[in-house]
């Protein structure tokens, strides 16, 4: 997954998922994500249910651990 943040805001523009099982349902929540303008912040923080054989576990989420990556970079620039 590579998500991509506006610099300065750090709200989501954009995103590209390969090879995930649970591929539709990470597109579904990016774009409403995008939606919602929300930051890195938010999405690194967002609480989230689905269907447990579709995803995994929330502390091994994609979509949180995309968002803390980019938190990490954007912080060291």
């Amino acid at each position: 997954m590579k998500l991509l943040f506006e610099s300065g805001s750090r709200i989501l523009l954009g995103g590209q998922v390969i090879g995930a099982k649970s591929g539709g349902e990470l597109i579904n929540t990016i774009s409403d994500c995008i939606h919602q303008l929300m930051t890195a912040d938010d999405i690194a923080t967002f609480l989230m249910g689905s269907h447990p054989s579709l995803t995994a576990s929330p502390m091994a989420y994609q979509l949180v651990n995309a968002a803390e990556m980019a938190i990490k970079n954007m912080k060291s620039r």
